[in-house]
């Protein structure tokens, strides 16, 4: 747990070499090294063994009640963390080693069609805030993830835009 904590710590302030990374991915993370940790249960790192990697990982590709983007994404934070205790002497092999990353689902070909957009429309109307959300989310080009992060400092009521950095 140490480990995936200071992991988590290094990389969320961009001290690993490499540039600070986007509120939205910071906002998940934790989420995604709960999964690995349910996963390993309360095992050492150091006793993390290829079989211990490969329940985990079919866990995502095969058992997983999650979409192809998530897991592979999962699968990208928990070997990262393995490296991450590699390279510090924690570890000394990396257990994750050899796993190709899941593929994730790819682009999506299925689109509301205008009479579905009027029915969403039309029921978020009913909904208060919650509706407003759905609302406002049809309108802009946001993901949820970033619309649940983004602050006042992004909003310009003058110009009736919204920014959204690329951190």
């Amino acid at each position: 747990n140490s480990v995936a904590d200071e992991y988590r710590h290094r990389w969320s302030t961009g001290t690993m070499g490499r540039h600070k990374p986007r509120p939205a991915s910071i906002a998940t993370t934790p989420y995604t090294l709960l999964r690995a940790r349910a996963a390993f249960g309360d095992k050492d790192i150091k006793s993390i063994t290829p079989a211990d990697a490969r329940g985990f990982y079919n866990s995502l590709i095969i058992d997983g009640d999650i979409a192809g983007a998530t897991a592979a994404k999962n699968w990208a934070t928990t070997t990262l963390v393995f490296k991450f205790a590699f390279t510090q002497g924690l570890i000394d092999t990396n257990p994750t080693l050899g796993f190709d990353r899941p593929q994730s689902a790819g682009a999506r070909d299925r689109v509301l069609s205008h009479d579905e957009i009027k029915a969403v429309w039309s029921a978020a109307g009913t909904l208060g805030r919650a509706g407003q959300l759905v609302r406002f989310l049809i309108t802009t080009p946001l993901r949820l993830s970033m619309a649940r992060l983004a602050d006042w400092s992004m909003v310009s009521l003058s110009d009736r835009t919204i920014t959204i950095t690329a951190d």
